[in-house]
C-alpha cells in the first residue's frame, strides 16, 4: 500500500536525526504522489515470500535505495561478506534462495502491470458492491486519491458485526472478501501480550 503520513513521518525524523528504512513488504508498485518504490529517504524492503503480491518460491526479498552505502553494505551481507572485488571484509549470509527461485521474481515482473491492474478492477468492484453498506468500512477506493496508488495486497475491511458477517458467508455460497479482525479484539489480543511481558520482564 501507498506510505500514509509521510510528510509527517519525514519531518520528525529531520528534526531529530533519524533514519527511516520502510517496511513495504506489500507495496510493490504503490506510488506517493507519483513517485514508486522507495517514498523515503533512505531504504524500503520488499518481500517476495510467496502469500505476497509478487511472490517466489520460498523465501525472499529485496532492498531499494538510492544511498550507495546502504547498497554496498546490503549486497555484501547477501554474498558472504564479499565486497564487488570478491574481498571478505565483514561477517555475512548464506543466501537460502536456489536459482529456481531467484529466477522465479524476473518471470513474474513481465506481467506485474497486469496483476497490479486486475487487483485495482477488483478493488472497484468490490467498492460498487459494498460501498452503501453502513456496517462495513471498505479500504479507499482506487482513483479515490491522487497521491496515493495502491496496489491492494490486501483488501482489508472493518466490520463491527464480524461474527455475524462470518456466520452469514459460512451458510452463503458466496464469497465477499477477506475481512479484518475488529480493532477492538485486536487491542485485546495486544493488551494481553504486554500483560504478559510485563509480568515475565525482570526487575
Amino acid at each position: 500500500m501507498a506510505a500514509r503520513g509521510h510528510d509527517g513521518l519525514q519531518q520528525l525524523a529531520d528534526r531529530h536525526g533519524l533514519l527511516i528504512i520502510e517496511d513495504a513488504a506489500q507495496a510493490l508498485g504503490s506510488r506517493f504522489r507519483g513517485r514508486l518504490g522507495r517514498h523515503l529517504r533512505v531504504a524500503s524492503a520488499i518481500s517476495f515470500y510467496p502469500a505476497k503480491v509478487l511472490g517466489c518460491f520460498g523465501d525472499g526479498g529485496a532492498i531499494i535505495t538510492n544511498d550507495s552505502g546502504v547498497f554496498e553494505r546490503a549486497a555484501s551481507l547477501c554474498d558472504f561478506g564479499r565486497n564487488s572485488a570478491g574481498e571478505v571484509i565483514r561477517w555475512g549470509l548464506i543466501p537460502a534462495s536456489t536459482t529456481f527461485r531467484r529466477r522465479s521474481c524476473p518471470f513474474q515482473l513481465t506481467r506485474y502491470s497486469k496483476v497490479m491492474h486486475r487487483r485495482r478492477q477488483i478493488a472497484t468492484i468490490y467498492q460498487q458492491m459494498l460501498g452503501d453498506a453502513p456496517e462495513l468500512k471498505l479500504p479507499p477506493a482506487p482513483d479515490s486519491d491522487p497521491d496515493h496508488f495502491d496496489i491492494y495486497q490486501n483488501y482489508e475491511t472493518e466490520c463491527e458485526r464480524r461474527d455475524d458477517l462470518k456466520q452469514f458467508r459460512s451458510k452463503s455460497a458466496r464469497s465477499l472478501c477477506l475481512m479484518k479482525a475488529p480493532r477492538l479484539q485486536t487491542s485485546r489480543k495486544m493488551a494481553a501480550y504486554s500483560d504478559s511481558w510485563a509480568a515475565k520482564r525482570p526487575e
